[in-house]
């Protein structure tokens, strides 16, 4: 259960220089979607915390592009 420490880290305000970067967060997407353990309720918990500890500029490419 490595991604509980994981989580609970992010869970935190972090710095701007400890944010993960857009590579990361999508390798920890990769794997919360392909983990057949988790419901899909806490898949989506797991990438909402994972999106509040991820820089913002990750997710400012607008819809369609």
């Amino acid at each position: 259960m490595i991604q509980l420490p994981l989580l609970l880290a992010l869970a935190q305000p972090v710095p701007e220089k400890l944010l993960l970067s857009c590579d990361d967060f999508d390798w920890l997407v990769e794997g919360v979607m392909s983990s057949e353990l988790l419901t899909p309720y806490q898949k989506v918990e797991f990438i909402s915390r994972f999106a509040d500890g991820t820089d913002p500029s990750c997710f400012n490419t607008p819809i369609g592009e």
